[in-house]
C-alpha cells in the first residue's frame, strides 16, 4: 500500500482505501445502483466512486450475484489478486508507527 503501485498509479486515498479493503475481505459488498450510475456504496465510505474506479480498474473486484438481487443494482467483492493486494497493504500499516498511521489517516 505504497504511495504508487507497479505501474506508478497513485492510490487514492490510502487510508479509505484499506478501510474499502477490510469490508470487502469482512463480505460488504459494493453495491452499484445502475450501470450508468455513480451511486454507490460500501459500508458508509466516503469517496466510493473514486475508490470503486480504482478497484476495479486493477482486478481487485469481481462481480457476483447475490440471492436477492434488484433489477439494475450491481454486487462487487474482493478477488483473488484483491485479496492479495490487501495483504501487502495489511502488511504497510503493520510497518508504520502511530504518527504515520495518523498522518496518512488525515491526508491520505
Amino acid at each position: 500500500m505504497l504511495a504508487t503501485t507497479a505501474n506508478h498509479d497513485r492510490i487514492p486515498h490510502r487510508f479509505l482505501m484499506l478501510r474499502a479493503l477490510r469490508a470487502l475481505r469482512r463480505g460488504r459488498p459494493f453495491v452499484v445502483l445502475g450501470s450508468m450510475s455513480w451511486d454507490m456504496m460500501l459500508d458508509g465510505i466516503p469517496f466510493a466512486p473514486a475508490l470503486f474506479s480504482y478497484l476495479l480498474d486493477h482486478g481487485w473486484l469481481e462481480q457476483f450475484k447475490p440471492r436477492d438481487c434488484f433489477p439494475g443494482v450491481f454486487y462487487f467483492g474482493l478477488s483473488e489478486k484483491g485479496r492479495g493486494f490487501l495483504e501487502k497493504g495489511e502488511s504497510w500499516w503493520h510497518s508504520l508507527d502511530f504518527w504515520q498511521k495518523f498522518q496518512v489517516a488525515l491526508m491520505g
